[in-house]
């Protein structure tokens, strides 16, 4: 039954990583649409994403 935990701990966390990220870019969608075509942006992007899927996992440990 362990891994069935796993799973939906897994599942939890993608859960709220993505709730976080859709939010964050309904807030800043308008701002980063017209950034888009420049690579720092995007590189950007990843980043603030990346950060906040990270800081989903550690909040739910």
């Amino acid at each position: 039954m362990e891994c069935v935990d796993d799973l939906v701990d897994g599942g939890w966390a993608a859960d709220t990583a993505y709730s976080q990220v859709n939010t964050w870019f309904r807030n800043e969608g308008g701002a980063l649409q017209a950034q888009l075509h420049d690579s720092q942006a995007r590189s950007g992007v990843r980043r603030q994403m990346r950060s906040m899927v990270k800081q989903a996992l550690e909040d739910k440990d």
